[in-house]
């Protein structure tokens, strides 16, 4: 099987089959904590290459990021573009016809990677491309049960390794990130508030740490907040359970599909008001906490390792 990805960080270069290949096509900066170096933008000459191989029919699987047309700013000049020429096609359908006809005729399959952090999904790529698989980071569970278009979840891939896992030192609380959105900006108040009244203290980081102090951090604390921001997969609850803390997350508005489970692999609170005495119970039990740190480095062990990541869509897009 060959396939074309299009985006902003590749999920399946860092490994695949070795009967098969995968063509890299960047199409801006890496949207993750750290870029991977291994991996860098394809050269003129191969990104024409890769587009006479689309037009002529070589590729299996064209993989493209979801385009929301609505999401004009913080873009470049050329996603902007992108997203202008989608919206206009979606408004044609004969065109979106004519171009899934197409793509047909040349028995490709497009597939599509929403790592955005809002839940709606882009209506204009499924109209104009008709995508046979739609993987998407916050998905609504609701979703699985669409008739025209199959969904599936997009998991989060770190690079953290067990090597990196250190010993906890301070059986603390830590919380850092931006504080941009109301559910950040009130579990530091409240951390603030009952920093003096918690057995085990809140160290609150308000300033920019570059990425490597910033897991030095991570790895010295037994608990780390990992509230949502835009969207309520972020890379801290991961990171977190990653190097051995045990992600502190707030349970989700809306009926999104992921895997963690209070008291097994974090410690989630539906309200601040009862998280004070979550919080004093853990850590007084320190077999639990033994066991719930083991539940979080299971599981982005098993489901959000860059290679388990990358072998997982590839089964999904082995079975188009």
């Amino acid at each position: 099987m060959r396939v074309l990805e299009f985006s902003f960080d590749s999920y399946l270069s860092s490994q695949i089959p070795a009967s098969n290949s995968v063509d890299w096509f960047s199409i801006g900066e890496s949207l993750e904590p750290v870029a991977d170096p291994e991996f860098s933008s394809a050269s003129l000459v191969a990104r024409i290459t890769m587009f006479w191989c689309l037009l002529i029919g070589r590729y299996d699987v064209v993989v493209i990021p979801a385009i929301h047309v609505n999401r004009l700013k913080y873009v470049s000049f050329k996603v902007k573009v992108c997203k202008l020429i989608f919206k206009w096609l979606s408004h044609y359908s004969v065109i979106s016809h004519f171009l899934y006809r197409l793509s047909r005729k040349l028995s490709t399959h497009w597939v599509v990677f929403d790592h955005s952090d809002h839940t709606y999904v882009s209506s204009e790529v499924i109209s104009v491309l008709r995508p046979e698989l739609y993987l998407k980071r916050n998905l609504l569970s609701a979703l699985l049960e669409d008739e025209d278009v199959r969904f599936g979840e997009l998991p989060m891939p770190i690079s953290i390794t067990e090597n990196d896992r250190a010993k906890r030192p301070k059986n603390r609380i830590f919380m850092a990130g931006g504080y941009h959105c109301k559910l950040r900006i009130n579990a530091k108040d409240w951390a603030e508030n009952n920093s003096d009244h918690l057995k085990i203290g809140v160290d609150i980081e308000r300033d920019y740490l570059n990425y490597s102090d910033y897991l030095t951090k991570l790895s010295e604390y037994s608990y780390v907040f990992a509230i949502q921001g835009y969207g309520f997969h972020t890379w801290r609850m991961y990171e977190a359970a990653a190097l051995g803390a045990i992600p502190i997350i707030n349970s989700p508005q809306e009926s999104i599909i992921h895997k963690w489970e209070d008291g097994v692999n974090c410690l989630m609170y539906c309200s601040l008001d009862e998280l004070l005495s979550k919080i004093e119970q853990l850590s007084s039990d320190s077999e639990l906490e033994k066991k719930i740190r083991q539940g979080a480095w299971e599981l982005v062990s098993q489901e959000n390792k860059k290679e388990s990541v990358a072998q997982k869509i590839w089964c999904e897009l082995a079975k188009l």
